[in-house]
């Protein structure tokens, strides 16, 4: 509700009136429909206070496009296109009797090209009584005006047509024109065009006889050159006699070298023989010294187990034989004390004579042992991702669990250094390509089969694990 009494009831945009809505003024006029930043705009019916109703398109605040406009006063129609508040364009005016007149409108008022599509009433071809913003209220004629206003309206029609043609005929008239300039451009083009290849022609004919007389002083030099040559073939065929003679001789120098080729492969064949009986041999002791290296190693795990358990009872053995030192003290006088220092001394003897001390030093001893007859690396778990950087003075483990075979020591500055992850095959400084035949990924399954030919490697040369 406004304070001049106006009331809205609607949708609303930004403090504006926007969207679909009702506006109804103190005077009783009324619009619905829809509504733009305050103005009507789009599909909407207007309700105006002497009972006229307009439904269809508005713009800005004014009838424009389609619509409907019903006048309260005769119930007359109009029925067609709007612009800026008045008709304009295509439209019908149904008249109060029922007649139509059906044409074209221009700023509110009907021109002469209007057609009458009923005989109910007596029509003029071109009132001028254009009440209610120009639109036509009424029409009042004879009969006689009617039958000279359809001569007129069939005249008129037949003038149109005859403009039209007229229009289409100098149309084409200057289609014509166009057409025959560019055929007259085309003719120059192509005089042009023909000058200039018969320009080419004589500076071609020009360079073909240039051409023809250095032909002929190449002739007389070729007849020159022909007599060097015969005299050069009778050098040459003096040649070929000293060179067939050489080759006679080479051929009895190569029956010896063949001979003494047959002897050479004889003791080749015997040579192989002899190392596949070497290669043999090494590789049975091989597998002899691997298998009874794995037996060792098992039994000192075994020992290892043993020792620990043994230290681990005498450990035992010895927290009570303490408490039973305690015991002793509580209940005994000075001689029980000395009984209680002679027992822990005498154990200790025995300790040592048996070559285990209190502290598992011969334990130690025997683990070191095993760690150095035990295949492993230094620092690396291949099976769990952790894979360390093959330069020798670089310790860093590189943690991958998958994806591409190429892994990245970023440790290498300013480049980093790029290496496969099964065989360690180091690429060229600065290069992310490995030229190696490893898979080209980074599974689990390729990773236990890296571990595993590391493991044969580390037999052959296997490295000492250092306390840290």
């Amino acid at each position: 509700m406004y304070k001049s009494g106006s009331m809205y009831e609607g949708k609303w945009k930004n403090g504006c009136l926007h969207g679909q809505g009702t506006y109804k003024w103190i005077d009783g006029e009324v619009y619905e429909g829809e509504w733009k930043y305050n103005l009507m705009h789009g599909n909407g019916t207007y309700y105006y206070k002497n009972g006229d109703v307009y439904t269809g398109k508005w713009h800005a605040d004014k009838k424009h496009g389609k619509g409907v406009m019903t006048f309260a006063t005769n119930k007359s129609v109009y029925d067609g296109e709007w612009r800026e508040g008045k008709g304009h364009g295509e439209g019908s005016f149904t008249l109060t009797n029922g007649d139509i007149i059906k044409g074209e409108w221009i700023e509110g008022n009907i021109t002469t090209h209007s057609l009458v599509t009923s005989l109910n009433s007596n029509i003029a071809t071109n009132p001028q009584d254009t009440n209610e913003s120009g639109i036509l209220k009424s029409i009042r004629s004879d009969a006689t005006s009617y039958e000279i206003a359809k001569v007129a309206i069939n005249l008129r029609t037949l003038r149109m047509k005859n403009e039209e043609l007229q229009s289409q005929i100098a149309a084409k008239d200057k289609l014509i024109r166009e057409k025959d300039e560019q055929v007259t451009k085309k003719d120059i083009e192509v005089a042009s065009t023909k000058t200039t290849l018969q320009d080419q022609v004589v500076e071609k004919d020009k360079v073909i006889a240039e051409k023809d007389d250095t032909i002929e002083m190449m002739k007389n030099t070729f007849v020159l050159k022909d007599s060097a040559i015969g005299e050069k073939d009778r050098l040459i065929a003096q040649k070929d006699e000293v060179i067939a003679k050489m080759q006679s001789i080479v051929v009895e120098k190569d029956k010896v070298i063949a001979e003494k080729d047959k002897l050479i492969v004889e003791k080749d064949d015997t040579i192989v023989k002899k190392d596949e009986e070497l290669a043999s041999v090494k590789s049975t002791f091989q597998d002899q010294v691997l298998e009874k290296d794995e037996a060792i190693a098992e039994q000192d795990d075994e020992l290892a187990e043993k020792d620990k358990a043994i230290f681990s009872l005498k450990a035992k053995l010895k927290k009570i034989s303490q408490m039973a030192i305690e015991s002793n003290n509580e209940s005994s006088d000075g001689q029980d004390e000395g009984i209680e220092v002679d027992r822990p001394a005498k154990r200790r003897r025995t300790d040592t004579e048996s070559g285990h001390s209190g502290n598992g030093q011969t334990q130690t001893n025997r683990a070191t042992r095993n760690r150095a007859r035990r295949v492993k690396v230094k620092h690396e778990n291949i099976k769990a991702g952790e894979i360390k950087c093959p330069d020798p003075q670089c310790n860093n483990i590189i943690l991958h669990d998958g994806g591409c075979k190429r892994l990245t020591c970023t440790n290498h500055q300013p480049r980093y250094l790029y290496f496969c992850a099964h065989c360690k095959m180091i690429g060229e400084h600065g290069s992310e390509i490995i030229q190696c035949d490893c898979p080209n990924r980074n599974t689990q399954a390729d990773r236990d089969l890296a571990q595993e030919m590391r493991n044969q490697r580390s037999r052959a040369n296997p490295e000492e694990l250092v306390d840290e």
